[in-house]
């Protein structure tokens, strides 16, 4: 009389964690580019928000001085943390600008 042996099963096998292993890998694709947007949307809202507190800066100037600024570092002592909110956060190389033109703060990578 011939036994067989019968196998037990009491783990997954390989073919299972592969195909656990791809499903992870495609959801923490997708969630990684949700990311990268969502963190560059903050970026500029936080941009949009800095120039919206440096025109109000300016305004406070206007009314004080009876000039309008010349520069961005007219500014100067008109808001709080001026030295973090005159730089784009999206790329910390770029300086707000004051535009003489328009009388309006700016910015090179987030145009209002």
């Amino acid at each position: 009389m011939i036994r067989h042996m019968q196998r037990e099963e009491a783990g997954f096998n390989l073919l299972e964690l592969m195909i656990v292993v791809a499903i992870m890998s495609i959801l923490v694709a997708i969630a990684m580019a949700s990311y990268a947007v969502s963190v560059q949307n903050a970026r500029t809202i936080s941009c949009i928000a800095n120039q919206r507190i440096l025109d109000e800066a300016a305004s406070v100037f206007r009314a004080e001085s009876e000039r309008n600024p010349t520069d961005i570092e007219d500014l100067r002592g008109y808001a709080n943390t001026f030295d973090k909110i005159t730089y784009c956060p999206s790329d910390r190389t770029v300086k707000l600008s004051w535009n003489t033109t328009t009388e309006e703060i700016e910015c090179a990578i987030h145009p209002r």
